[in-house]
C-alpha cells in the first residue's frame, strides 16, 4: 500500500512538473470534452423538443349524427380504456363549425352557408395518443368502436414524426460514440508526446530494475489527473456556452421552445465530465506508455 502511495504521489507531481505539456494536454482534453458534452446536451434537447411535438398529437373521432349523450358517454369510456389512449376530451360540433367559420373569415358568402341549423359536422373526440409508433392499431381499435363515424387519418404525419425521433435517438448515439473515439485519440496522442519528452526518465528507470507496472502506473495516474482536471475546467467551461447558446436562442426565435436548466443537471454534467476525462485520460496514457515499455535502454533513447 506504501509502495502504492509513492506512485500515486509521484503521478500526481508529474503533473506540475511537466506543467508546459500538462497545460496543452488539458486544453486538449478540454477542447474534446467541450465538444462531446455540447452533442450529449444538443441530443437531449432535440429529443426533448421531438417528444413536445408528439405530446402535441391529437386525433379526432368523429361520431355518428344524433347519438344520444348517455351513447356519447359509452364511447368515451371505451376511448379513455385503450391502453394506448392517454386523454379524451369532448369536441362538440357547434366548436367545430365555429372553428370552420373562423377559418372562412374572408369568405362570407360560404361562411353564412353554415349560420343557424346548418350545420354539417358531428360532434367528435379529440384523442391524445401515448405512443405514436401504435397509432395505426390504435386507430383502426377505435374505428371498430360502435357509434364511431371516422377517425381523422394522420398516418403519413406519425410515419414522418417516428422516422424523426429514431434518428435523433439513434443520431445522438453515433455522434457521441464517435466523438468519444475521436477524444480519444487527441487525448492518447498528447500523453504520447509527453511520454516522448520524458523517455530519458523512463530510460533510467527501467535501467535499474523497475518493472512494468511500477513505470506504467505514475503515468496513469498522471493521465487521470489530467483527466480530472479537464473535466472540472470543461464543465465550468460548458455551463456558460451552454447559456448562451440558450439565451441566444431564447432572444432570436419567436416561438418559445423548453430546454434543459443546465442547473437541474449540473450535477450529472460534472460527475460525467469528470469520469469520461478521467477515463480518456487513464486509457489514453495506458496506450501510450504500452510503446515504451517495450524498450529497453538506449532503444529508449534512439541511440
Amino acid at each position: 500500500m506504501k509502495g502504492f502511495g509513492y506512485l500515486f504521489s509521484e503521478g500526481v507531481k508529474g503533473v506540475w512538473n511537466n506543467r508546459a505539456m500538462s497545460i496543452a494536454s488539458i486544453g486538449i482534453l478540454v477542447t474534446c470534452l467541450l465538444i462531446t458534452g455540447a452533442a450529449v446536451l444538443f441530443c437531449q434537447n432535440l429529443q426533448i423538443l421531438v417528444d413536445e411535438i408528439g405530446d402535441e398529437n391529437i386525433t379526432t373521432v368523429f361520431l355518428d349524427f344524433d347519438l344520444k349523450s348517455d351513447k356519447e358517454a359509452a364511447i368515451k369510456k371505451q376511448l379513455e380504456s385503450n391502453d394506448n389512449v392517454e386523454s379524451v376530451s369532448f369536441y362538440s360540433k357547434e366548436e367545430g363549425i365555429k372553428e370552420l367559420q373562423d377559418s372562412l373569415d374572408s369568405l362570407d358568402d360560404i361562411k353564412s352557408e353554415f349560420q343557424g341549423d346548418n350545420n354539417p359536422l358531428p360532434d367528435a373526440y379529440k384523442v391524445t395518443m401515448k405512443d405514436l409508433s401504435k397509432y395505426e392499431k390504435t386507430a383502426d381499435e377505435i374505428s371498430k368502436i360502435d357509434g364511431v363515424l371516422q377517425v381523422s387519418n394522420k398516418k403519413d404525419w406519425v410515419q414522418r414524426f417516428t422516422q424523426i425521433k429514431n434518428f435523433v435517438a439513434v443520431g445522438g448515439f453515433w455522434v457521441v460514440l464517435v466523438l468519444g473515439l475521436v477524444s480519444l485519440f487527441i487525448v492518447s496522442t498528447a500523453i504520447r508526446t509527453t511520454m516522448h519528452s520524458r523517455r530519458f526518465e523512463i530510460s533510467i528507470m527501467k535501467s535499474v530494475g523497475a518493472t512494468n507496472s511500477f513505470v506504467r502506473i505514475p503515468f496513469i495516474v498522471e493521465g487521470i489527473s489530467l483527466g480530472v482536471l479537464s473535466g472540472i475546467v470543461g464543465s465550468i467551461l460548458l455551463k456558460f456556452v451552454y447559456e448562451g447558446i440558450g439565451n441566444a436562442l431564447e432572444s432570436g426565435l419567436s416561438r418559445t421552445i423548453a430546454i434543459i436548466d443546465f442547473n437541474s443537471v449540473v450535477g450529472y454534467v460534472f460527475l460525467g465530465m469528470v469520469l469520461f476525462g478521467g477515463a480518456m485520460g487513464a486509457i489514453g496514457a495506458a496506450i501510450s506508455i504500452r510503446k515504451y515499455l517495450k524498450l529497453e535502454g538506449n532503444e529508449l533513447l534512439g541511440w
